[in-house]
């Protein structure tokens, strides 16, 4: 096994707090509360370098937010996880919030999955994405910087939230 194969079966193991084994045949096995699951550890071959977003944890970004997740924890249906975008800098964050809170409701009602929006001068992509649990997140937010486009975080999401709910299933782990 290559090094990097190692430190990706690694960080599974340590993420779901299990011991993994090799094989002689180079198969890999991650044991979790006396199950055996087998690992694939697989590559793709490198694209051109394209530049990631950078996240922003500014307080105007944690708190409009945590303000849309308070707001909102309770009109987003079980099963459903609303996933939202804002391009930094945050102008008008209040006026902002307020008029993205009733476009995110707006959207639940009419059982929408895509809205691409400018409101009060920030570029806003929201998501509602479905297959969840009554457990599962009601709303992630990212604020990012404005290059590149927004699409990685959620392609991101989507796979961690449908790969976690598969490994969850099989071993019988449930995650809040």
């Amino acid at each position: 096994m290559k090094k990097f194969e190692i430190a990706a079966i690694e960080a599974v193991a340590k993420g779901y707090s299990g011991i993994w084994s090799k094989k002689d045949s180079g198969d890999a096995y991650l044991e979790i509360e006396g199950r055996r699951i087998g690992i694939v550890v697989m590559t793709t071959k490198a694209r051109a370098r394209v530049p990631e977003p950078r996240l922003r944890f500014d307080r105007v970004a944690v708190g409009l937010v945590g303000r849309l997740q308070a707001n909102l924890s309770k009109s987003v249906p079980d099963g459903r996880t609303v996933v939202v975008t804002v391009t930094a800098p945050i102008w008008q964050d209040s006026k902002t919030g307020v008029t993205l809170d009733s476009e995110l409701r707006r959207l639940l009602a009419a059982r929408k999955a895509r809205l691409n929006t400018i409101i009060h001068g920030n570029r806003i992509e929201i998501q509602v994405l479905r297959g969840g649990t009554s457990r599962t997140a009601k709303l992630i937010g990212f604020v990012h910087n404005p290059q590149p486009d927004p699409g990685l975080l959620f392609d991101t999401t989507r796979s961690c939230r449908r790969t976690c709910h598969r490994v969850a299933r099989h071993i019988g782990l449930y995650f809040v």
